[in-house]
Parts: structure tokens; C-alpha cells; sequence
């Protein structure tokens, strides 16, 4: 079995009680959200995530529709500056 790797903003090694801690600051795991009409995009720090080209990928954007998730935005990020660039591109995609 594969122990579950988890890491910081920074994609340095954290504990899961420090992952979950910093889960639970909103402060820290939103790293953008932007509401345009009835969508409502939402990019933030998942703590662990799939590994993209061996690097994981621990920042997503969502995009909902009232409270329906619109999967055609979804996006997955292995830096927080892809993350911020990510939506900004993901609000511009869904508001032209």
C-alpha cells in the first residue's frame, strides 16, 4: 500500500495533521475566487493530488453552476503559480 504524500503551497513535505490544519484555513487553501453571474470559479490547495510528469498535482480550479460542477472547467495545477494563472484563464473562458 502507498502512503499518501502530502504537501505544502510551497510543494514542501507536510504530516497529514498539518495538512489537515492548513485544510481547514480557508486563508491559506482558496487561492482565488471569482463569481461571474451564476458561475461561481473556485481555485484552491488540495493538500495531495494525482502526479502529472512526476510532480503532484495539489492545486484544482472548479467551476459550479448554481450547485451543479461544471467538469468541462475543471483543471488540476502542480504550482501555485499555474494555479492563479489557471483561473484567471478558466474566468475568462467562462465569462466571454
Amino acid at each position: 500500500m502507498t502512503e499518501t504524500r502530502y504537501l505544502d503551497r510551497q510543494l514542501q513535505p507536510i504530516t497529514a495533521l498539518q495538512a489537515d490544519t492548513l485544510l481547514g484555513d480557508r486563508d491559506y487553501r482558496v487561492i482565488d475566487e471569482t463569481h461571474a453571474g451564476d458561475h461561481h470559479i473556485y481555485t484552491e490547495w488540495t493538500a495531495t493530488g494525482p502526479s502529472i510528469n512526476g510532480q503532484s498535482a495539489v492545486f484544482t480550479t472548479r467551476v459550479y453552476i448554481g450547485d451543479q460542477i461544471d467538469d468541462q472547467h475543471a483543471r488540476l495545477y502542480t504550482s501555485e503559480a499555474a494555479a492563479r494563472a489557471g483561473h484567471a484563464e478558466t474566468v475568462s473562458a467562462v465569462t466571454a
